[in-house]
């Protein structure tokens, strides 16, 4: 069965722009650690997609996963954010996931990858928390980030400690908060990242 390359000139207007789903290490700008991923079906739930993506070894690997979710419907939007680790998971996580089709529901979704327009753990949690962080009340509807549970440097490198959060101001990391507080008292414009 042969999967046609997504056409971004074909994108529903709700959908955001992303580039061209070729092969990462062919196509796809260098350092690229943020993709989107298209065609989820629209069953799936964070939690399901999180734990089909983990099942296929990606536990730990992620920092921040989003999920978009129609209010209304309570259905998911058909695609998805995941922020990887750095840019050696990239190749790994395209050739697992690129072109396969999620078995949880009956479905003839292909999923495709492409880079995501905004690139990186940071940027990505300045851009939700900038625009649209007060509008979503439900935990389970924002993005989720991950960040280390404790137990040192050892907990660092294992998975399971891994800590999963819904992304609010009161869990941004601290690091992040600092510089998003600088530039509110020094008048920097949005993203500034």
């Amino acid at each position: 069965e042969e999967v046609k390359a997504f056409d971004v000139s074909q994108a529903p207007s709700t959908c955001p722009t992303a580039l061209a789903p070729e092969a990462p290490s062919t196509q796809w700008p260098s350092g690229i650690t943020t993709l989107m991923l298209r065609n989820v079906p629209n069953r799936y739930t964070p939690e399901e997609l999180l734990h089909d993506l983990g099942m296929h070894g990606f536990d730990g690997a992620f920092d921040f996963f989003y999920l978009p979710t129609d209010f209304h419907t309570k259905k998911n939007k058909g695609y998805a954010f995941v922020n990887l680790r750095g840019p050696n998971f990239v190749k790994a996580f395209h050739e697992i996931v690129h072109g396969k089709k999620l078995t949880r529901y009956v479905t003839q979704k292909v999923l495709e990858l492409s880079p995501a327009i905004t690139q990186g753990f940071e940027a990505n949690v300045v851009k939700y928390l900038a625009h649209q962080a007060d509008r979503v009340q439900n935990p389970w509807f924002k993005p989720m980030i991950f960040v280390p549970g404790g137990g040192g440097v050892a907990a660092l490198e294992a998975a399971e400690r891994w800590q999963c959060l819904p992304l609010t101001q009161d869990n941004v990391p601290e690091r992040i908060r600092m510089r998003m507080q600088l530039a509110d008292d020094v008048g920097e414009p949005e993203g500034f990242v």
